[in-house]
């Protein structure tokens, strides 16, 4: 009696053991590595300021700069690609693998199919800043001066705004909806026509716009972060991160937000606080993209661009 009971006692102590380790009790079996991400330099081998970027994923990125310079990231590393021109490229729209737009110094306007080049003129005569695309048939260009060109098979141009307004990014949700954003808090919205949003009155110069719907977009403008909720004017309440300024900003949703500017300063939106990324460079930021929340690109000043990614 004594023994069956022993004998019992070993096989329930038994089982119990094999349940364990098929099942991995361990705090260090049941655990995965945890993943680490942080920026990273990626070697370009160029020293022209960068103030472009936008893809279409991880591995097709589009980068571009002073004196016409073009590079592009495979997902392993950068390369230039041909020059197209020899003036400054000011901004890039990546609308699908096929449809790179991008507009330049001088009213030139270019479009990469995949295989080659071709040249446009928006034929507004001036220096063109940003650029975006909602197809082949409906792309916008803006600039100095207050112009504003459309695409829907020919060039349109017009002034929104003023000729003392610079337009220096765009943004929109839709074909009917979209924001423009320039020097002294000017910002403007199309539905169909172009209206006036009423600012702050704080003057600051708008310098990039992004946003996740047609009432939930954030408009960098140097040192301050101000929010867009559709209506008539901006919202009263913004974010002062001064002294810094800041010249782009993307997200992936509406918590996860990146603004890049000055001195290497980089600030990450959660969807409650901005926090400070540690960046390590100091040099200037003039733009910001990601195909995800852990696969974006800073650029700027001497061929800087920074990889925020996997360790």
């Amino acid at each position: 009696m004594h023994r069956g009971s022993t004998r019992g006692i070993l096989t329930v102590i038994t089982v119990i053991f094999l349940v364990m380790a098929i099942h991995g009790c361990s705090s260090d079996n049941s655990s995965s590595p945890k993943v680490e991400y942080s920026w990273k330099q990626e070697v370009t081998n160029v020293t022209d300021i960068l103030y472009g970027v936008s893809g279409t994923s991880s591995d097709n990125v589009y980068f571009g700069g002073e004196n016409g310079r073009l590079l592009h990231w495979d997902g392993t590393s950068i390369t230039p690609m041909e020059r197209v021109c020899t003036s400054r490229i000011n901004d890039i729209f990546a609308l699908n693998e096929n449809s790179i737009w991008i507009c330049t110094y001088n009213d030139s306007i270019f479009h990469y199919n995949g295989m080659t080049w071709e040249k446009y003129r928006g034929n507004t005569g001036k220096d063109l800043w940003t650029v975006f695309a909602f197809s082949d048939t409906d792309v916008w260009v803006a600039g100095s001066e207050g112009v504003v060109s459309h695409f829907n098979g020919i060039w349109s141009p017009g002034i929104v705004g003023t000729t003392g307004d610079y337009w220096q990014g765009m943004w929109g949700s839709a074909s009917n909806n979209i924001i423009l954003v320039g020097y002294d808090e000017r910002i403007y919205k199309y539905t169909g026509t172009w209206n006036l949003i009423l600012p702050t009155g704080l003057d600051n110069t708008c310098t990039d716009v992004w946003g996740t719907s047609a009432d939930n977009i954030y408009i960098s403008a140097f040192s301050k972060i101000f929010h867009y909720s559709g209506g008539v004017s901006l919202d009263p309440s913004y974010w002062d991160l001064s002294p810094t300024r800041y010249y782009g900003i993307w997200g992936s949703s509406a918590s996860d937000i990146f603004a890049v500017g000055n001195d290497g300063k980089i600030v990450h939106w959660n969807g409650s606080s901005w926090q400070y990324m540690t960046s390590n460079t100091i040099l200037h930021f003039r733009s910001v993209w990601g195909s995800g929340s852990k696969d974006v690109f800073a650029i700027g000043g001497s061929g800087l661009i920074m990889h925020y990614c996997a360790d």
